[in-house]
């Protein structure tokens, strides 16, 4: 199994990444380095902000972002009404935001 798969932005949004859960695969670096790959691609194609809803908090924190209310991103709510609203409701799911300089 792959440790880390990759990143993928749309819109300005961290759509998904794919990290090991293993133990032995956590707290060595990878989700910094596909968040760094997310936000180089985000400035990329002129992006200002970039926002996630993760249930990694430490990591987003860690990686420059802030806690963010996902009423501030409405095209998320849209995405989620288009697909299953469990989503959003399913555990402590936080929305995190970074300006990218």
């Amino acid at each position: 199994d792959a440790s880390w798969v990759g990143v993928l932005v749309e819109g300005g949004e961290v759509i998904g990444y794919a990290i090991n859960n293993a133990p032995d695969a956590q707290g060595i670096g990878h989700g910094k380095v596909l968040i760094a790959a997310a936000e180089r691609l985000a400035r990329t194609r002129g992006y200002r902000e970039l926002f996630a809803v993760s249930y990694s908090d430490d990591l987003f924190l860690s990686c420059g972002f802030s806690r963010s209310a996902l009423s501030l991103f409405p095209e998320k709510i849209v995405r989620y009404q288009s697909l299953d609203q469990s989503e959003i409701l399913v555990g402590e799911k936080h929305c995190f935001a970074k300006v990218l300089r």
